[in-house]
């Protein structure tokens, strides 16, 4: 019996390590669509050590950016062996060519049907070069192997399940337009409640939260409202990332989706600007309408994780601050502050490549941390976007601005504690980092004026 190892190469960055950690819920999805003539094996280097010296006759790597530059080096080692490699995922579906160098195959686009042809061509010694996906029809595939993942080693407190693929919205930034085409599929909601009631069976524990990994599962509001009336019966608790205008146009829609036991949703409103959002081709998002749109998310109930984007072409210094206080001003539960990165395949990259304003093609930086960046902005220094940002998630998540913020909003403060202790992690390790380059967080920073 032939032996499959598919690897999760290390992010390589200690910040993430104290960030939450999700299982590779992709790796675990090839491994259900794998021929069962195959012996798998999954390790995520996240969690666990990778042997690199273990039998295997083919070895598969799924790769965001930010992971590729370890991949490489991977498939490397494992071709000294004489073993086959092959590659899939984000980074390798937007630049093959690149990874074509690598690996000995590369799987473009969504794997789910061209991973078995490429193991058949494997075993009959006729493996291609490349393998090239169109969009697979997501109503009808097998249950992820999660038998296969390590899922006591991750930090998380949530199971991960997939609803829906894509997102129908364009923004200039991300790269799931590039990759799905605006295409937005859904699962239909029998199999997900099916797969959620097998993962309660063997889960251990009393553990009933689950993430839903979609990246906007509200996209279809039809859809949305018939999955969360199937889910009130299970009595769970979930989280996911949504768009803030679709969740809040349907007052339905909000109703179940906290009776279905929503706790938490992600949402990018990236800029308080609205210069930014038409920027990054976000218009569908109003800046204008934030207030009323929090409100009503809060009048239900449930918490937000706010996505905040620094370094857009209409930021200035005094951006930091006025995000900062904004976000604190409307007890958003959580925030996410980051760095503008351009991503390879998106519009925001192509733009910036032929201004000659892309500064590193080092894939190891593309994190959208905080502790690079990678393009010039027309009137920020690199220095002042890190220390700005740095200085966000300090004062965001310091103990005071915390406490304020959940007696602000009790019931959805409670309930978002594990998240947002969660971030405050991430933020304590920046402040190490920060103090051993002996590095200013903005010690002038301007404090911003509420106006109603």
């Amino acid at each position: 019996m032939p032996k499959l190892l598919l690897v999760a190469p290390r992010w390589g960055k200690e910040i993430m390590k104290n960030h939450f950690q999700f299982p590779p819920l992709g790796l675990a999805m090839v491994a259900a669509v794998t021929p069962p003539d195959f012996e798998v094996k999954i390790v995520d280097e996240n969690v666990e050590a990778l042997d690199l010296s273990q039998p295997a006759d083919i070895v598969g790597f799924t790769a965001m950016t930010c992971q590729v530059n370890r991949a490489y080096e991977l498939c490397g080692i494992f071709r000294q062996r004489g073993i086959t490699t092959v590659m899939g995922g984000p980074h390798p579906s937007l630049l093959p060519a690149e990874s074509r160098q690598h690996a000995d195959s590369v799987l473009i686009g969504e794997a789910e049907e061209t991973w078995p042809e490429m193991l058949r061509d494997f075993q009959s010694g006729n493996l291609k070069p490349m393998y090239k996906a169109g969009l697979v029809d997501i109503k009808s595939l097998p249950f992820p192997r999660r038998d296969l993942l390590k899922l006591g080693q991750y930090q998380q407190r949530f199971h991960t399940l997939q609803t829906t693929r894509g997102c129908p919205f364009d923004c200039e930034f991300c790269s799931v337009t590039t990759l799905f085409s605006r295409s937005y599929r859904t699962r239909p909601v029998d199999h997900v409640i099916r797969e959620i009631e097998m993962v309660l069976a063997h889960a251990e524990g009393s553990n009933r939260r689950f993430f839903f990994v979609d990246d906007n599962i509200v996209a279809n509001p039809r859809y949305a409202k018939e999955l969360f009336r199937r889910l009130i019966p299970l009595r769970i608790q979930w989280a996911s990332q949504g768009t803030i205008t679709t969740f809040t146009r349907d007052d339905e829609l909000l109703r179940l989706a906290k009776k279905s036991g929503c706790i938490t949703m992600f949402v990018g409103f990236e800029s308080i600007a609205e210069d930014n959002l038409i920027y990054v081709n976000k218009k569908f998002n109003r800046a204008e309408e934030y207030d009323a749109n929090i409100r009503k998310i809060h009048q239900h109930g449930i918490g937000i994780i706010g996505s905040f984007i620094y370094g857009l072409e209409h930021d200035t210094p005094e951006t930091f601050a006025h995000t900062v206080a904004w976000a604190q001003e409307r007890g958003l539960e959580a925030a996410n502050f980051s760095v503008l990165t351009p991503y390879p395949g998106t519009r925001l990259c192509a733009t910036m490549d032929a201004e000659d304003r892309v500064l590193s093609k080092d894939w190891s930086l593309y994190h959208a941390l905080t502790e690079e960046v990678l393009f010039r902005h027309k009137t920020l220094s690199a220095e002042t976007l890190l220390e700005g940002t740095a200085w966000s998630w300090l004062k965001y998540y310091s103990l005071p601005s915390i406490l304020a913020r959940v007696l602000k909003n009790p019931r959805s403060g409670i309930a978002a504690l594990p998240m947002i202790l969660g971030y405050r992690r991430r933020a304590l390790v920046l402040r190490r980092k920060q103090r051993a380059k002996r590095t200013p967080l903005l010690p002038s920073a301007p404090v911003y004026q509420h106006h109603p």
